[in-house]
């Protein structure tokens, strides 16, 4: 059975963004960061690495790029890494370096999210415990009160 290369873990690539990051004022530019870890892991991809992957948006792309991404999740878990998005363009933010133009971009991100439930009359998303539609005046159903079971 021949040897095989395993596939790159995201923790190496989360690594290797935190150092790249650290060269570059903590900024750069999403398509920089995938064309750096292009050049710096390419001759080792494995063929896992390789494999395409279909997107639930559609198209396809190589499964290094899936790890990439579970890389930039454990930054963000971690308070370390964000995502923004700045004129048309994502880039990856290294919280601790980056200047206040970015760190704010970041922090004005998060939004707070609240479960939603769509209106039967006119398709509106309201948050959960509207018990009318903002948009038509619809009037949800009352939820049924929750009881213990002896």
């Amino acid at each position: 059975m021949p040897n095989r290369k395993p596939e790159i873990a995201p923790a190496e690539y989360y690594d290797f963004i935190i150092d790249l990051l650290s060269c570059n004022d903590g900024v750069l530019p999403m398509t920089k960061v995938f064309d750096a870890i292009e050049r710096f892991y390419g001759r080792h991809f494995s063929s896992a690495d390789k494999r395409m992957m279909t997107m639930r948006q559609g198209g396809e792309r190589p499964k290094w790029k899936n790890n990439v991404d579970w890389a930039k999740a454990i930054g963000a878990k971690q308070g370390v890494l964000a995502t923004v998005t700045h004129k048309g363009q994502k880039w990856l933010v290294r919280l601790e370096e980056a200047d206040d133009f970015w760190v704010k971009k970041a922090q004005k991100k998060k939004k707070k999210r609240s479960f939603k439930k769509k209106c039967p009359n006119c398709n509106f998303w309201c948050k959960l415990g509207d018990k009318k539609c903002e948009s038509c005046g619809f009037e949800f159903p009352p939820v049924p009160e929750k009881r213990l079971i002896d």
